[in-house]
């Protein structure tokens, strides 16, 4: 017997469950001991790892049971596979089972065939229960009027409203700071060391690392956006272990549940379940910090990025390979990585000041002057523009496609509910529509880094042209910042290599 949430309002109560498969027992003048009564209260029939079943399963092995008798089926178990494997399997050659309301004997060929129609129905209704279940949560958490998991560092959950978050003021005061900073152009490293010398914990009372405000300053629910479903939990289909009839059996493990990362989230948008705490404007400006932080480091490296070295990270040698420097300071060369290896010959010993020289000149030439620097980038503005409006439009096309997909979704169901499709079809239906909608949000994925590439390079120009005093005052700029104002206007590493005594250059401007 079960009793479990799910069943409440159905008459189905332990006590109902108790007194008809005791009656059942008598009738058939079996005899019934009250050691051998097996209850599960509260739980659920979607595992077979419960502790009265458990119990009953342990003395089916050692043979003290001959019948197992059930109120219904699906007090056994809701999932097909667990109770065939179960009854079928497992418990095959050492007891049947009996339902006290339902013509079921597993001991006959029809008990058996029975019993798979049975369990099948189960299986299906415990399907449609968690379908309906998550397309609730789905359509709450869509329109906006609650938030799943956790609350975030800076809130705190609602005593009075299920699903919605208040602001904790403490750390939402941190939380504005973090932002300002960073926005400011503090770096990760900058902000963790103050954090941490002025003794402020995370909500778990350690220490802050780059990689949890790196985490918190991405979450874009403090400007009152949510992200629901970006992974999923799937149970594999095929069992533990093979159960052989008359030959030792191991106890059936619980199949694991796996997480994987869907292609695009089920729902990303505006909720208004909690109030968001950071301006949009200053939440952007963190985001691009963020995403030139990362895209610096990942094209240059962590050593690179910060080398007093110009041309270490933007350079490269014919082979592909990136240039390194060597010697000391300004009289040192730049070199291929691979020839302290010994398998690179082809870049020389490049000299620093000269290769410096040669790129600042060539830079400036082109981009030092007002006028010609305008010329050169407004154009690429306008065409990163244009590119960014067709990508949005292609954007939209596929969103609609998607609503499309959830819409018809629903169809479905209510006329598999209403009898209008066979519950056959209904499996092959879904599944065809479920691959049709991880296409396209496959393509919304790609899409989305499309449009953010534009817009970082978009950013990129736009900084080089509201950095004219900068230019104009090159000689005075830090090593990185000239650094950055030269990897704005280039679309790949420059080549360099010593022929003799001249040095081969290859510059790869964005624009111009």
């Amino acid at each position: 017997m079960r009793w479990s949430t799910d069943d409440q309002g159905s008459g189905t109560t332990l006590d109902v469950q108790r007194d008809r498969c005791t009656h059942f027992v008598a009738s058939q003048g079996w005899i019934f001991r009250d050691d051998f009564l097996f209850i599960d209260d509260g739980q659920s029939g979607g595992s077979l790892d419960r502790p009265a079943m458990n119990r009953l399963r342990e003395h089916v092995r050692t043979r003290e049971v001959d019948c197992v008798v059930v109120y219904k089926i699906d007090r056994l178990s809701r999932n097909l596979v667990d109770a065939v494997s179960l009854v079928l399997r497992e418990w095959r050659g050492r007891c049947h089972l009996k339902s006290a309301t339902e013509p079921l004997d597993t001991m006959t060929d029809l008990g058996r065939a029975i019993f798979g129609i049975l369990a099948t129905f189960a299986d299906f209704e415990r399907s449609m229960i968690r379908e309906r279940t998550s397309s609730g949560k789905e359509r709450r958490i869509r329109d906006g009027a609650q938030l799943h998991g956790k609350p975030a560092y800076g809130y705190r959950l609602d005593a009075d409203r299920r699903g919605r978050w208040l602001e904790q003021p403490e750390e939402a005061a941190i939380l504005r700071r973090m932002f300002a900073l960073v926005a400011e152009g503090w770096s990760l490293n900058r902000v963790v060391r103050q954090l941490n010398a002025e003794g402020v914990p995370t909500r778990f009372g350690r220490e802050w690392n780059t990689g949890t405000v790196a985490h918190t300053l991405r979450n874009r629910i403090y400007i009152g956006e949510t992200i629901y479903g970006r992974t999923s939990l799937v149970k594999p289909d095929a069992l533990d272990a093979e159960i052989q009839p008359g030959g030792p059996v191991p106890r059936r493990r619980r199949p694991k549940l796996e997480k994987v990362v869907n292609a695009a989230p089920k729902y990303q948008g505006p909720t208004h379940a909690v109030a968001p705490l950071i301006d949009r404007e200053l939440f952007e400006r963190a985001q691009d910090f963020l995403t030139r932080h990362r895209l610096a480091r990942g094209k240059t490296g962590s050593r690179a990025f910060g080398s007093p070295y110009l041309l270490v990270g933007i350079s490269r040698c014919p082979c592909g390979s990136p240039l390194v420097h060597t010697g000391r300071g300004e009289h040192g060369h730049y070199v291929c990585a691979r020839t302290r290896s010994a398998h690179c010959k082809l870049s020389g010993y490049v000299p620093v000041r000269e290769a410096n020289a040669m790129i600042e000149a060539a830079f400036l030439n082109l981009f030092g002057v007002t006028e010609e620097r305008e010329a050169r980038l407004s154009p690429a503005l306008a065409t990163i523009q244009e590119e960014r409006t067709a990508l949005q439009a292609a954007r939209d096309a596929i969103e609609q496609e998607l609503r499309r997909h959830a819409a018809e979704d629903e169809r479905i169901l209510r006329a598999a509910r209403a009898g209008e499709i066979p519950f056959g079809q209904l499996g092959d239906l879904r599944v065809s529509l479920r691959t049709d909608h991880e296409r396209a949000q496959a393509r919304l994925a790609v899409l989305d880094e499309q449009l953010a590439a534009q817009r970082l390079r978009a950013r990129a120009i736009q900084d080089t042209l509201d950095g004219l005093a900068a230019v104009q005052q090159w000689q005075a700029l830090p090593v990185w910042h000239k650094r950055q104002l030269l990897r704005s206007v280039l679309s790949d590493r420059i080549v360099m290599a010593r022929v003799g005594s001249e040095v081969s250059v290859e510059i790869p401007w964005a624009v111009g």
